[in-house]
């Protein structure tokens, strides 16, 4: 390589970047929504305070009170 006038360092980088774009490219078509949002609510869980998360998916408090107008 290096009486080619390539450095082998350069082209290490240039091969690992066409490996990692490579496998992310397979990655983003292997995933679909359904996945992403099941890790998104498992990662979630944590930080909501409604009820459904913890139980019976119905029981999340409704909005406040109505405000009259007029």
């Amino acid at each position: 390589m290096i009486d080619q006038g390539i450095d082998p360092r350069d082209e290490k980088l240039k091969r690992l970047a066409e490996l990692v774009a490579k496998q992310t490219e397979t990655i983003r078509q292997e995933v679909t929504v359904s996945d992403a949002w099941a890790v998104y609510i498992e990662d979630r869980k944590k930080k909501m305070e409604c009820p459904s998360f913890k139980g019976s998916p119905g029981s999340c408090p409704k909005g406040g009170p109505r405000c009259q107008t007029g």
